[in-house]
C-alpha cells in the first residue's frame, strides 16, 4: 500500500511543486519539461516500489536467520553412555561380560525434579540406558529398539527391514522376515515385499507394522535389543510364534547372543527371561529368575502368568482398503498440466464460491483505481495546453485523482484473505495443504493484479490510440506476439510449477519424517545416514524448478522489453515523420503512457500465469468436492424425537458389511442385544470384530438391518446416530497434543472442573498430570497436552476411558437428556475397541472396575472387542451377559462367558 504511495504521489508533488514556483516567476508549466520530470520519477520510483515492497520481506527473512541459527546453536545430543573396554580384543579376564552395569542411576525428564526412576543399581550381560543422572557402562553402542509406536518411514517393506542398504544380506533378510512371520503376509501383497508402506505405515495393519519394525531390528545386527511391549497388536497365536522365533531357546537372538530387554506388563513371557526385574514406584523392587520372584515376591503375583492371558486367533486378517498395501501414483499433476488454459468453468466455480458481491467489488475497485492512475497523464497534456491562471484547479484536480487512485487501490489490499477464499476449504485443508495455501494467498492476488492489469493496459491503449490513432494498427501485431509469449512461458512454467510442487512435497515428508520419532531413527545408523542424504537430495531437487521458473521470468522480462521498446521507436517514427499534426504534449503523453506500458504488460502476463497456476489448485479441490461422496445418503432424514435412544437395545439382522464394492468383511450377522447388557466380541484378528463396531458407527457400508431402539439406524441422519447412540473407546485414542487437556477430556466444554478433575482421578492420571511432588501450581487441566508429563499408550488408554467418562456426564446432563420415566440413560451404548491392550492387568482390573460402576450398573449397554478373554473372568453377569465368536466374517457361536471361554480355547488350540 505504502508502496503504491510512492509511486502515485512522487510525480503529483513534484509537478505541483514545480507548477506553484512557475507561476511566482511568470513562467508557464511546458510539456517539454512535465513529461520529461513524469518520465524520469517512473523511472526512478518503481525500483523505489521495489525496495518499499522487499523491505518487509527481508526483515522477514532476517527474522527467519534468527530462528534458524537459534535452532543451530542448540546443545547437541550428549551421549553420555561409557562404552566398556572389555569388547576390545583381548581385554577379556572372565567368561562373565558385563555388558551393562547401572550404578546409581536416576532418571528424569529435563527441567523436572520428579525422577522417574530412582537409584537403580544393575548388572547385566551387555544393554544400555539412557540417564540423566548416575553412571551406565555398556559393551556396545549397536542398539536396537522397538516399541508400541511403530516408527516406519516412507519406503518399500525391504528398504524399510535393512534400512535402505545398498549392498542387501539376501539370507538375512528372508530369515528376518520368516522370523516375524511376514512371509505369509507378503504373499497376499500386490507387490510383495516391494509394496510401498505409505506415510506412517497406513497401508499396513497395526499387527503387521509391528512385525515389520521386529524385522528391522533382527536384521539390524544389534548388539542390545530393548523391546518396549511390542506384541500389543498381535493376536495369540502370532504371538506365541513370534516370541518362540525370536526369543525362545532356538530363537534368532538367542543365536546371536544378543542381550534382549523386554519391557512388558504381563508376566506372559517372563519364563524366556534370564533375569526378572520388577519396577514399582520408580524404584527397582527385586531382580531374579522367573522361578525365585514366584517363589520368594509376592507381588509378582499380581501379574498374569502363562496362557491365561490369551489372545484369541491368528494375525491373518483380511486387508480393509485403508489397509491395503497398494502404490499410490500422483493424479493431480496429470490433472493440472492437461487442464485446458483459461477454463471458464474454473472461474465460475471460483467466482460462486467467493460470492458474486465480492467478486464485482474486487473488479470495481481494481477498473476505479486502473483508470484513475492513468487518467493524470492525459490530465497533465490539459494542463499545459491551458491558459495562465488555472494553476490551483489542474493541481488540485491532479493531487484529488492521485488520493483517489490511492484510496481504492488501498481498500482493495487490506481487504481480509477469508473474503477471497472458497467456502470448501477448510473442510480439506489439511490434505492440501499447498493447495489451500494458492487459494487462500496467491489466488485472491494474482486475480486481483489481473484485472488491475486488464484495465490499466486497457486505459493506457485508450491513451495512445486517443494521441496517434495510426498506433492503432500496431496493437493486433503486439496482441498475437504477446499471445505467442504468454502461451510459451504458460506452458513452461506450468511445468515447472508442478515440479516445484511435487519436488516441495518431498522434502516436508522427508524432513518431518527425519524428525518424528528421532528416538528409533537413532538406533540405525545406516537408515539415519540414508534419510539425511535423502533430505539433502530432497532440499536441491525442490529448488531447481525455482532457479528455473526465475530465469525463465528474466526471459520474459526481456521479451516484453524488447517489444515495448519496438512500440516506442514506431511512436518516435510517427513523431518525426507527423510532427505537423502532432503535439510535443501528445509524444509526451504516449512515450509516457508506453514506459508504464511495459512494466503493465510484464505484470499482466506474470499475473495471468499465476492465477492460472492457482487455477490448478481450484480444479484439484473442485475435483474433490464434486467426485467425494457424501456421507449422508438420500433416505436418512429421518430423525426421532429428543427422547431416542432411551435403552440401548440393539439387532442386526442378517448385517453383511463391506468395504468399497465388493470386500465383504462381515457376513450374515444376526443378533439382539438388549437393554443394559455386557457382550464380548472375540475372534481371530480379521474375523470382523471392529467391523461389527464400525458399521453401528456408520462408518462402513452394510447390507441388512441394524436397529436402535426399534429404530433403523440407516433411515437416520449418521451424525444424530453417533451424536445420541454411542461413547466409544477405541485402542488408539485420538488426542491433539496442542490443545488443552480440559479440550480433549471434553471438546463441547460441557462439563465443570470438577467433573474432569474427578475422571482424570478415578482412572489415577490426575497426579501424574498435575506433576504432584514437583512444585507446579498451574492448573493441569488448562494447559497444552503437549506441555504435560508425556503419556504411555496404556496412559493415553486411561485418558480415553476418563473421556468417556465426561461424555457420560454431558449426555446425563445435556442435550439429549429427557426427564421421563421410560428413559434410562442418555447414549445408553459403550462401546470399546480393545481399550485396554496395553494396560498391565492390575490397571486393566480397575478400569474394568470403573466400567462396571459408572457404565454397566447405569444401566449402559456394553459391547467390546477383547482378545483377553481371561481378564473378563468373575465379570460376566450370568444369565445376561454374552460373549460371541465370529469366525471370517461370521458370527458362529454365542454363549455364556464359561461356556465360550472353553469353545474359544479349544477353536485356539486347532488353529
Amino acid at each position: 500500500m505504502f508502496a503504491n504511495a510512492l509511486g502515485i504521489f512522487a510525480p503529483v508533488i513534484t509537478i505541483v511543486l514545480f507548477a506553484v514556483i512557475a507561476e511566482v516567476q511568470g513562467s508557464p508549466l511546458d510539456e517539454v519539461t512535465a513529461f520529461t520530470t513524469v518520465a524520469t520519477l517512473a523511472i526512478v520510483t518503481h525500483p523505489a516500489n521495489m525496495i518499499m515492497t522487499i523491505i518487509p520481506n527481508a526483515v522477514a527473512a532476517f527474522a527467519s536467520f534468527d530462528r534458524i541459527q537459534e535452532y543451530l546453536l542448540e546443545e547437541p545430543l550428549a551421549d553420555q553412555r561409557q562404552v566398556s573396554e572389555s569388547e576390545a580384543p583381548g581385554t577379556q579376564t572372565s567368561d562373565y561380560q558385563p555388558g551393562i552395569v547401572l550404578t546409581d542411576m536416576t532418571v528424569s525428564k529435563p527441567a523436572s525434579m520428579d525422577a522417574i526412576l530412582r537409584d537403580v543399581t544393575l548388572s547385566m550381560e551387555k544393554g544400555t540406558v539412557t540417564i540423566m543422572s548416575g553412571e551406565i557402562t555398556v559393551c556396545s553402542k549397536r542398539i536396537g529398539y522397538c516399541d508400541q509406536t511403530v516408527w516406519l518411514p516412507p519406503g518399500t517393506i525391504k528398504e524399510i527391514v535393512c534400512s535402505f542398504e545398498t549392498n542387501v544380506d539376501e539370507q538375512r533378510y528372508k530369515r528376518a522376515i520368516t522370523s516375524c512371520c511376514l512371509d505369509q503376509d507378503l504373499a497376499s501383497l500386490p507387490a510383495r515385499d516391494e509394496t510401498q508402506v505409505g506415510s506412517q505405515g497406513m497401508n499396513l495393519s497395526g499387527g503387521q507394522r509391528q512385525r515389520l519394525a521386529l524385522a528391522r531390528l533382527l536384521y539390524s545386527r544389534c548388539d542390545i535389543a530393548i523391546l518396549d511391549d511390542p506384541f500389543t497388536a498381535l493376536d495369540g497365536t502370532t504371538e506365541t510364534s513370534v516370541v518362540e522365533n525370536v526369543l525362545g531357546e532356538r530363537g534368532w537372538l538367542r543365536q546371536e547372543k544378543t542381550t534382549v530387554f523386554l519391557i512388558s506388563n504381563s508376566a506372559q513371557h517372563f519364563h524366556l527371561a534370564d533375569q526378572v526385574a520388577l519396577l514399582d514406584g520408580g524404584k527397582l523392587q527385586c531382580v531374579g529368575s522367573c522361578q525365585d520372584l514366584k517363589t520368594h515376591f509376592t507381588e509378582i503375583r499380581k501379574f498374569t502368568f502363562g496362557a491365561d492371558r490369551e489372545k484369541s486367533g491368528a494375525e491373518r486378517r483380511r486387508q480393509t482398503p485403508q489397509e491395503q498395501a497398494k502404490i499410490l501414483k500422483n493424479h493431480d499433476a496429470e490433472l493440472d498440466l492437461h487442464r485446458k488454459t483459461g477454463d471458464l468453468s474454473l472461474y465460475r466455480y471460483y467466482g460462486k464460491a467467493a460470492g458474486a458481491v465480492s467478486v464485482l467489488l474486487v473488479v470495481g475497485c481494481t477498473a476505479s483505481y486502473s483508470v484513475l492512475i492513468t487518467v493524470p497523464h492525459y490530465w497533465i497534456k490539459w494542463w499545459t495546453g491551458s491558459g495562465p491562471g488555472q494553476l490551483a484547479y489542474y493541481a488540485g484536480g491532479y493531487v484529488l485523482l492521485a488520493v483517489i487512485a490511492w484510496a481504492s487501490t488501498s481498500g482493495t489490499m487490506c481487504a481480509p484473505l477469508s473474503f477471497f477464499s472458497t467456502k470448501e476449504t477448510g473442510v480439506i485443508i489439511n490434505r492440501f495443504g499447498q493447495d489451500i495455501d494458492l487459494v487462500d494467498k496467491h489466488l485472491p492476488f494474482a486475480f486481483m493484479t489481473l484485472c488491475n492489469q486488464v484495465f490499466k493496459l486497457t486505459a493506457q491503449i485508450l491513451v495512445l490510440v486517443k494521441v496517434q490513432g495510426l498506433l492503432l494498427v500496431s496493437f493486433p501485431v503486439c496482441a498475437v506476439a504477446v499471445v505467442i509469449i504468454q502461451r510459451f512461458y504458460m506452458q513452461t512454467s506450468r511445468q515447472l510449477r508442478v515440479m516445484e510442487l511435487e519436488s516441495q512435497s518431498a522434502l516436508f515428508t522427508s524432513f518431518l519424517e527425519t524428525v518424528r520419532l528421532k528416538i528409533q531413527r537413532r538406533r540405525y545408523s545406516n537408515m539415519a545416514s540414508d534419510m539425511n542424504y535423502r533430505n539433502s537430495q530432497s532440499l536441491d531437487k525442490s529448488l531447481r524448478p525455482l532457479y528455473l521458473l526465475l530465469c525463465l521470468q528474466r526471459w520474459l522480462n526481456l521479451v516484453l522489453d524488447l517489444t515495448m521498446s519496438a512500440i516506442a521507436v514506431g511512436v518516435i517514427g510517427l513523431a518525426v515523420r507527423r510532427s505537423s499534426s502532432m503535439s510535443g504534449a501528445d509524444v509526451g503523453v504516449a512515450l509516457n503512457v508506453i514506459l508504464v506500458a511495459n512494466s503493465t504488460l510484464v505484470a499482466l502476463v506474470r499475473s495471468w500465469t499465476s492465477l492460472e497456476m492457482s487455477l490448478g489448485a481450484i480444479a484439484r479441490i473442485r475435483q474433490i468436492d464434486l467426485h467425494t461422496p457424501r456421507e449422508d445418503l438420500a433416505g436418512e432424514d429421518t430423525v426421532p424425537d429428543a427422547a431416542w435412544p432411551s435403552k440401548g437395545e440393539i439387532s442386526f439382522e442378517d448385517v453383511t458389511a463391506y468395504y468399497g464394492s465388493n470386500h465383504v468383511v462381515v457376513r450374515g450377522v444376526d443378533l439382539r442385544i438388549r437393554s443394559g447388557q455386557k457382550v464380548v466380541l472375540c475372534g481371530r484378528t480379521g474375523s470382523g470384530k471392529s467391523t461389527l463396531l464400525t458399521a453401528l458407527l456408520r462408518l462402513t457400508d452394510y447390507t441388512g438391518s441394524i436397529t436402535v431402539d426399534g429404530r433403523d439406524i440407516s433411515r437416520i441422519p449418521k451424525s444424530v446416530v453417533r451424536q445420541r447412540c454411542f461413547i466409544t473407546v477405541p485402542q488408539d485414542p485420538f488426542m491433539i497434543p496442542e490443545a488443552t487437556l480440559a479440550f480433549n477430556l471434553d471438546p463441547s466444554s460441557l462439563a465443570s472442573e470438577q467433573v474432569l478433575h474427578d475422571a482424570l482421578a478415578k482412572v489415577g492420571l490426575w497426579r501424574h498430570l498435575s506433576g504432584e511432588g514437583d512444585g507446579s501450581e498451574s492448573n493441569p487441566l488448562d494447559r497444552k497436552l503437549s506441555s504435560l508429563p508425556s503419556l504411555s499408550a496404556g496412559g493415553s488408554q486411561l485418558l480415553a476411558m476418563a473421556r468417556a467418562m465426561v461424555q457420560k456426564h454431558c449426555a446425563r446432563a445435556g442435550a439429549f437428556f429427557v426427564d421421563r420415566e421410560d428413559v434410562h440413560t442418555a447414549k445408553p451404548i459403550l462401546l470399546l475397541d480393545e481399550a485396554t491392550s496395553s494396560l498391565d492387568p492390575t490397571t486393566e482390573a480397575t478400569i474394568y472396575n470403573l466400567i462396571e460402576s459408572e457404565f454397566v450398573d447405569a444401566g449402559h449397554t456394553v459391547i467390546m472387542v477383547s482378545h483377553r478373554l481371561s481378564s473378563l473372568s468373575g465379570r460376566m453377569r450370568d444369565g445376561k451377559d454374552i460373549v460371541a465368536l465370529l469366525e471370517q466374517g461370521r458370527l458362529t457361536k454365542v454363549g455364556s462367558y464359561e461356556d465360550m471361554a472353553e469353545y474359544v480355547n479349544a477353536a485356539e488350540e486347532l488353529s
